[in-house]
């Protein structure tokens, strides 16, 4: 399996991954990754729900976000990814989600805290984008939220969602679900009567991070996860490759 076909397949895996955990959202969301050595992406095309996704599905687009091969149009929002795109060369891939926990707690325009070992993982690595002024569909509104992000591997944009950038699938995909995870502790810790009191101290988060956020990690959660995609979306590896490939 070509470099293409691989990455296409991940981004398909990825969505299915996000469906089965009831991240998805309709036909909003995106996810997007840099072909290695050029200024031309993969990315979700619009119109498909995450659950359907398969790797033929997915387009190829330049950095002004013109398709260049598939037969999908893109999501107008794909600006979103193209600004970060811009601003951060070392970004491999961008997921762009509206989990429910997240989104939820993004109305609070702040950062989760470290209520359990999970939230560490993200401790001092979030970007906030403080408001909400619509649907973004042109670059000049998208480069303040890539600003917003800066060098950071999250970023919660209030009343809207989730963005995580990435070296890689595995690991964008990986701290997509680790934000969520870390929203929905918080919100069933306050719920429960805890106060940012109650969080793991900033040392102990620390460490907890540095010990747990490594690329092998994200490789061995990946690895889990396309397990368990196997048994739960057989349709995805239909051809002798995809059945090797995404388990490497």
């Amino acid at each position: 399996m070509n470099i293409d076909d691989q990455i296409r397949l991940d981004i398909a895996c990825a969505c299915r991954i996000l469906a089965n955990e009831g991240m998805d959202d309709g036909l909003a969301g995106h996810i997007s990754v840099r072909i290695p050595g050029t200024e031309e992406f993969w990315i979700t095309p619009w119109g498909l729900y995450f659950d359907e996704m398969t790797a033929s599905e997915i387009v190829r687009i330049d950095a002004t976000g013109k398709v260049l091969e598939g037969k999908h149009p893109v999501n107008f929002a794909v600006v979103i990814h193209l600004a970060i795109h811009e601003a951060r060369p070392d970004a491999g891939a961008i997921v762009h989600t509206h989990p429910p926990h997240t989104t939820a707690f993004s109305a609070l325009g702040r950062e989760l805290e470290p209520f359990d070992q999970i939230g560490a993982f993200i401790f001092e690595d979030q970007a906030v984008y403080p408001e909400f002024t619509g649907s973004v569909y042109t670059m000049e509104g998208a480069r303040p939220i890539a600003a917003a992000v800066g060098v950071k591997r999250i970023a919660i944009l209030k009343n809207h969602g989730l963005i995580t950038i990435g070296p890689n699938l595995m690991a964008a995909l990986g701290d997509t679900l680790i934000a969520e995870r870390a929203a929905r502790i918080q919100i069933l810790a306050t719920q429960a009567g805890a106060r940012s009191a109650d969080t793991i101290t900033a040392d102990v988060a620390r460490q907890t991070k540095k010990a747990n956020i490594r690329p092998s990690v994200y490789e061995d959660m990946w690895r889990a996860l396309m397990r368990r995609l196997h048994k739960s979306d057989p349709d995805l590896f239909a051809t002798e490759g995809a059945r090797g490939a995404a388990l490497t």
